[in-house]
């Protein structure tokens, strides 16, 4: 995927499932794009992890929400 206006590349450590990267997205867009809690994320990811080419995960996420644990899971 190409990276485009509006997208910022961000390294994390390895993620460990869902839940993880979205704490770390939330975490990530507070610290480098000044988010605030009533942001709204959209994630796109692939599963499994750290294996590209996988792209097939969106999920929205308000900041709060995902910081305090309680992303929805719908899906899973």
């Amino acid at each position: 995927m190409s990276l485009i206006w509006g997208v910022e590349p961000v390294l994390v450590p390895p993620i460990t499932g869902t839940a993880h990267l979205v704490r770390l997205s939330a975490e990530a867009a507070m610290k480098v794009l000044q988010a605030q809690p009533s942001d709204v994320l959209t994630i796109v990811a692939g599963t499994p992890y750290n294996v590209s080419g996988k792209t097939n995960l969106i999920k929205i996420e308000v900041v709060e929400d995902a910081l305090k644990g309680e992303a929805k899971t719908f899906g899973e």
